[in-house]
């Protein structure tokens, strides 16, 4: 039987950097949220301010249940899922995933859904100070993805607190 261990919290908390460290010990598959968001192009901000990436409808969450079902039902050992470059804010073309007896699924809204939840067999939560993982988002973002500080912080004030205040 496969274990599905669920891996969420909210932007800056660690999830990334824990499922990495927890997969190596457990010589686990990782499933990134991330990797079905729809793209930018796809989606549209409330209030056309710019995409919010901080809620399901971001997701294609029919091919992100679909991938975990098959992972459940241990049909392959060998799955594809898309692959998302968050430079482009885009789906960019796809990855094989090898499948071990656990997969961790790490992601900021994979506790939102119940369809999701039902699919999980343990569930952890990472918690920080919003102001630590402010800090780390910012970082990432334009360290990394190379977004611009005046953006990430439009965005963190107008979707991330929002969905921290929920």
């Amino acid at each position: 039987m496969k274990v599905i261990i669920g891996v969420s919290g909210y932007s800056g908390s660690g999830k990334t950097t824990f499922t990495k460290l927890l997969a190596k010990r457990l010589t686990a598959s990782v499933i990134s949220q991330d990797d079905f968001y729809i793209g930018a192009n796809a989606m549209v901000g409330q209030d056309s301010f710019m995409a919010n990436f901080d809620t399901l409808t971001a997701l294609n969450t029919a091919q992100f249940l679909l991938t975990l079902r098959e992972i459940k039902n241990f049909k392959h050992s060998l799955i594809q899922i898309p692959n998302y470059n968050h430079s482009t804010q885009s789906p960019d073309g796809f990855k094989d995933i090898v499948l071990q007896d656990i997969t961790l699924v790490e992601g900021h809204l994979i506790f939102t859904s119940q369809d999701i939840l039902d699919l999980v067999d343990l569930n952890i939560y990472m918690d920080v100070d919003r102001n630590t993982g402010k800090i780390r988002r910012f970082t990432r973002d334009v360290m990394e993805r190379g977004y611009n500080k005046e953006e990430c912080e439009a965005y963190y004030n107008n979707y991330v607190i929002q969905t921290l205040d929920m």
